[in-house]
């Protein structure tokens, strides 16, 4: 298995029809791939971590790089896990309303353009602990 940690610039309005049906999709794309995760949207700055079968989450990654809801798609971490982060999440949703990445950089006094992977990734797990109804 591995993960990916990407992170695109949002073209879409936040909170809007747009986020709804990307997560729809995803939740349904990725329970069929066998794929979990969580994507993360604050203000116009979308993180992702998708985690599952190699092949699954390449192709799902392939899928993302094509999408015209978003651009500038930078890949910050591609490696091999042992076990998912997110094993009950076939696809999760937060943004800056539920937490913020952008304070949690600030109070830890990182750069999210430098933040390590498994730094994201663990904040991202905590709040996913927040996230009782992940629906947007």
């Amino acid at each position: 298995m591995i993960a990916i940690l990407y992170r695109s610039e949002a073209l879409t309005a936040a909170h809007g029809e747009a986020d709804a049906e990307i997560v729809s999709v995803a939740r349904e794309r990725n329970t069929v791939l066998n794929v979990t995760g969580f994507l993360h949207r604050e203000n116009d700055t979308f993180y992702q971590w998708l985690e599952g079968p190699a092949d699954a989450v390449r192709r799902i990654f392939a899928s993302v790089l094509k999408d015209r809801r978003h651009r500038n798609v930078q890949k910050l971490s591609e490696i091999k896990i042992d076990h998912r982060s997110f094993p009950a999440w076939s696809m999760t949703y937060s943004d800056g309303r539920t937490t913020s990445l952008f304070d949690w950089a600030a109070e830890a006094e990182l750069s999210l353009r430098m933040a390590r992977s498994d730094q994201v990734s663990s904040v991202l797990q905590f709040h996913s602990q927040k996230c009782h109804d992940n629906s947007i």
